[in-house]
């Protein structure tokens, strides 16, 4: 079986060409839409991209949706039940990037609505569980080699990743995984 990906991903500056190149490269370029309703929101009302998201679904007919909605209250858990309607065997994951001490209500809703949230934050997995998240796991984002390591294109100010990377926790409410 042939796997299509609807990515539906924040871009602020620049796209996650990270997650793009990941997605892009297990399943081939042609089997992943990438709907960019960050951009979209410059110009279009948040009523409108959803109903441009359910056209996508309907028509590109995803085996697995994967989103990064944050606690942007762009897309809503309404939209994500009528893209399961329209794409009925279609997986739906909600990976969020960020550490956050509480889950909003919006962000609880979107959580509920998904098959599963992954984290990028070891130790969030109850937080999200005790909002009305289905089932967490942690998956950390990679690294784009170009952007982040060669730091093409140039950033104001330059990335770079060091030799040494720290990893620690300031957090001391969160369980140590």
């Amino acid at each position: 079986m042939q796997h299509r990906v609807l990515a539906a991903t924040i871009n602020y500056d620049h796209p996650q060409r990270g997650m793009l190149q990941a997605l892009r490269g297990l399943f081939g370029a042609e089997n992943v839409y990438d709907f960019d309703y960050w951009q979209k929101r410059r110009v279009q009302s948040d009523a409108d991209i959803r109903r441009e998201l359910l056209e996508v679904v309907s028509n590109f007919q995803p085996t697995w949706l994967w989103l990064q909605l944050q606690n942007t209250g762009v897309i809503d858990d309404l939209t994500i039940d009528r893209a399961r309607e329209l794409a009925p065997t279609a997986a739906v994951v909600h990976w969020m990037g960020d550490c956050r001490t509480e889950v909003s209500e919006y962000l609880g809703s979107i959580c509920a609505a998904t098959d599963i949230t992954y984290v990028a934050s070891a130790g969030h997995d109850e937080t999200y569980l005790r909002s009305g998240a289905r089932e967490v796991r942690y998956l950390q984002h990679g690294l784009d080699w170009e952007e982040d390591v060669l730091g093409l294109p140039d950033w104001d100010p330059p990335f770079n990743v060091p030799d040494v990377v720290f990893c620690a926790s300031y957090y001391t409410h969160f369980p140590a995984a």
